[in-house]
């Protein structure tokens, strides 16, 4: 089915009920949405292949502004397609605030933008990205509420943003395991587990993680330690372990997902975030 938007863009319906592309007016390139539903609840997922088919998520495309640009412009988009009205819109870092911006001045519902890293976490205070700091302090001035990960994050949108105080709340990320009762997974060693969980960048600091293993054996050497995700640090994290000698203590599982991040939770003796 193909149907034509009074904005000039053009929306062609699959068959299957479940995707649609929006061609802009113009001849912009195209979104492919995809939606996924799950225990009552809607996904829109977003794909491109010059934009998002990549081997990476974040940096070294040098075109993420383009990119997250062109991410927040198909939101606002596949709005009025899909016919959703939201009751809040909530934002998360930098790449989606303009979309939430946008979503805020058409449909008057309120803006909570979710902080997780600012400029001054990624770079030393005098040589942060201006570009990317003037998107977070303009989604955090438009924002009605602004989420932030911890009390130090929240001190730094107040001071570094100028953003009102009032309005900036700290809540701090978790772990929600699964309610299952499935049985927990036979360990074949008797030794501590200390577990990092996450994308294996700079931003998630797993570097520290390797030197404070290194540390931790050198006083109790029956623990093990395991890095469990994917990321652009990942052969510098395994060249540094096997640097620090402590190869047969450390374990790079790769890339977990679904029933294997539980499994590797309920592993676990400890968990670092």
């Amino acid at each position: 089915k193909v149907e034509q938007k009074g904005d000039g863009s053009q929306v062609i319906y699959r068959s299957n009920g479940k995707q649609f592309t929006i061609y802009p007016k113009g001849g912009g390139l195209a979104n492919l949405i995809t939606i996924i539903e799950q225990d009552g609840v809607k996904g829109y997922f977003m794909d491109n292949k010059y934009y998002f088919g990549r081997p990476y998520i974040y940096g070294m495309g040098g075109d993420e502004y383009e990119r997250f640009g062109f991410f927040c412009r198909g939101a606002l988009n596949a709005l009025p397609v899909i016919g959703f009205q939201p009751d809040v819109i909530h934002a998360h870092d930098w790449m989606t605030y303009y979309a939430g911006i946008a979503a805020k001045r058409v449909s008057g519902k309120p803006l909570v933008v979710h902080m997780h890293a600012t400029s001054f976490d990624r770079s030393s205070s005098d040589n942060i990205d201006t570009r990317v700091y003037e998107i977070e302090r303009a989604g955090m001035a438009a924002a009605d509420m602004v989420i932030a990960v911890s009390n130090l994050t929240r001190n730094i949108v107040i001071d570094k943003y100028h953003i009102e105080p009032e309005k900036v709340v700290a809540v701090h990320n978790a772990v929600q395991f699964a309610e299952n009762d499935n049985p927990v997974p036979e360990r074949g060693v008797d030794d501590k587990i200390v577990t990092f969980l996450g994308r294996i960048t700079f931003q998630k600091g797993p570097d520290y993680f390797i030197e404070a293993a290194a540390k931790v054996l050198a006083r109790v050497p029956n623990v093990r330690f395991v890095m469990a995700g994917s990321g652009d640090m990942m052969n510098h994290c395994i060249r540094r372990v096997a640097q620090l000698g402590i190869s047969d203590r450390f374990h790079f599982t790769g890339f977990l997902k679904g029933d294997d991040v539980q499994k590797m939770f309920q592993l676990s003796d400890v968990y670092i975030m």
